[in-house]
């Protein structure tokens, strides 16, 4: 009883979560939080040792600065922008103070500058290189290394420390931290060699055969070597002839089809004749085959294809798949030894032959790696592990989708083709049409056309979609009660080369902001200006708007009545990779 009065005691007096912490929809008060866009200002602080020669002796210096960069090019390339900064500084216990202003570029995280110092009333160039050592930053947090030369008359060396401050999204928590990724150890212990049967070691001699043509017309290369120019266009030629050749062999153009089979056939052939052992395979025993091969091509899709594949796209760090071999082997070998009821002279024979299938997946494993000359585009063709009847319905498909990426279709979803032509229309209909949300998930929302003009077709969206469909809702509200939320995912690629922040200012404070453009497009301000306007009036003829704007404030309303952006992809120089 002690025990738990201790214990409820401890309940009592532990932080409990506020009655208004629970998640709220926006029109019963909650608020809808995005990543919304980056500030045009990146504020830094930062600490740093070092040595200045003072001509009659060195003197140690010590250093705190407060700086704030503004990127001018573009921020997703990083190649330019200034940086002012303020610093203190303790020289052999004396203090001085300064200020700096440098063009950086943070690609390179090289900078170069006039540092002047205020105490000794003096101009001097100052050089900087910046690096985040790993991936993320020294702390994962985007802090960098900091190396500073100042040159001239009393010139000085500092190394210190620079971390991101204010920053909407977190620097250094926007990707993994690790460009490659880690395949089980690679160690595989030696497999069972294949009993001295000649039929035994035909039929794995074909299956490998056919192993092989499924990899070249699956995952053919045909990309150019070299610098381009003729040489190289005789290489792809050539590739191409050998598969002309390889496809007409086969007498018709189904080759990838008939080498599956001739694949599986001799697979199956092979653990036939292993659990006959030296005799030929009777009609039970090649029943028997079939059976162990279709328990090989499942364990070597669930252990070996599927999981190696989902890494496609991705650097993988000592590229084999010997260690996913490992894993595969003791399924099978669990699966042979506990639920086949296998003779146990016919074991061996059976797993040297299930040794041969993982080799020769592993063979077009260092096939494809060699060809494409990088482990990112490695695929397994999931041939090996799949009859063509299989797959050749779209429930198998389904099937077969879900189980490579470990999830469950979900029914009643619609997933139209819109062509690009009809996108535009078929746009402003869905924004119009939402009733809980809207969500638009593009890659450009262009503020300015290739001619560095107002884009007309991101405006006709902004006036025509976006505010006659907040207004429209707004005057439904007192009828309705609920307001959609709308959601913009922009890629900050496209976004910062096409002057997104253009229209987003205006779509995420759309009753405040006011868009600036030339004279020559006053007439889009004046049908801006006109919409805002009527938005506002909207807003302050509806009953239950209005009481619930005095109910939950000024900004709950500003939230509710507003496109929510988020810029997607944000730079960060403190991720530096390079290809591998």
């Amino acid at each position: 009883m002690r025990a738990i009065a201790i214990g409820i005691s401890i309940l009592l007096v532990l932080p409990s979560r506020p009655a208004g912490a629970q998640a709220r929809l926006p029109t019963d008060g909650g608020m809808t939080t995005s990543l919304g866009q980056p500030g045009p200002w990146a504020w830094s602080l930062g600490v740093a040792l070092g040595l200045r020669d003072d001509q009659s002796q060195i003197a140690g210096v010590g250093e705190a600065r407060l700086g704030v960069y503004h990127e001018f090019l573009s921020r997703a390339l990083g190649v330019g922008g200034l940086q002012g900064e303020l610093y203190n500084q303790s020289q052999n216990a004396k203090y001085a103070a300064g200020a700096r202003l440098r063009w950086v570029s943070q690609i390179t995280g090289i900078a170069l500058g006039a540092d002047y110092s205020v105490t000794e009333k003096r101009v001097r160039p100052i050089f900087t290189y910046v690096h985040p050592i790993k991936r993320g930053g020294l702390f994962n947090d985007g802090s960098v290394l900091r190396l500073d030369m100042v040159t001239g008359a009393k010139r000085a060396i500092t190394l210190g420390i620079e971390t991101p401050l204010a920053r909407r999204i977190p620097m250094g928590t926007t990707r993994p931290h690790t460009d490659v990724v880690s395949l089980p150890n690679s160690y595989r212990p030696p497999g069972t060699p294949v009993p001295a049967m000649s039929a035994l070691r035909a039929a794995i001699a074909s299956a490998r055969e056919a192993a092989s043509n499924i990899q070249r017309l699956c995952v053919p290369w045909l990309d150019h070597k070299g610098s381009g120019g003729a040489t190289s266009d005789a290489e792809v030629v050539k590739r191409l002839e050998e598969l002309r050749k390889l496809v007409s062999a086969s007498g018709d153009g189904r080759n990838i089809d008939i080498g599956t089979r001739q694949f599986h056939d001799a697979i199956d052939r092979a653990f036939a004749l292993a659990v006959a052992s030296d005799r030929p395979a009777s009609a039970d025993e090649l029943a028997a085959g079939r059976a162990i091969g279709a328990r090989a091509r499942l364990t070597l899709l669930d252990e070996v294809i599927f999981p190696y594949n989902r890494l496609l796209g991705q650097v993988k760090e000592h590229d084999s798949t010997h260690g996913l071999d490992v894993l595969a082997r003791g399924a099978f070998l669990r699966w042979l030894y506990i639920d086949s009821r296998m003779p146990v002279p016919s074991r061996d024979g059976v797993m040297s032959v299930f040794d041969a299938m993982l080799d020769m997946v592993e063979d077009s494993r260092a096939t494809t790696h060699r060809e494409w000359g990088t482990s990112r585009f490695v695929w397994l063709p999931l041939q090996y592990g799949l009859r063509a009847a299989q797959y050749d319905t779209q429930a198998e498909l389904d099937s077969i989708v879900e189980r490579a990426t470990d999830e469950r279709f979900t029914e009643k979803n619609t997933v139209s083709y819109v062509m690009n032509e009809q996108f535009q229309n078929q746009l402003s209909p869905t924004i119009h049409a939402a009733r809980s949300y809207h969500v638009l998930w593009t890659h450009d929302f262009r503020g300015h056309n290739a001619k560095g003009q107002p884009d007309e077709m991101a405006f006709r969206h902004v006036l025509r979609s976006y505010l006659a469909a907040l207004t429209a809702r707004v005057r439904a509200y007192d009828s309705t009660g609920t307001f959609p939320t709308y959601i913009i995912l922009l890629d900050e690629w496209f976004y910062e080369v096409n002057s997104g922040r253009l229209w987003m200012d205006l779509l995420e404070d759309p009753m405040q902001h006011r868009v600036r453009l030339p004279s020559s497009h006053t007439w889009m301000e004046d049908s801006l200006r006109v919409a805002q306007d009527s938005l506002r009036s909207a807003v302050n003829n509806s009953a239950l708007l209005t009481a619930r704007r005095r109910q939950y404030g000024e900004t709950w309303l500003r939230n509710l009545v507003k496109v929510h952006v988020s810029i997607t992809n944000a730079s960060d120089p403190s991720f530096w990779s390079c290809l591998r």
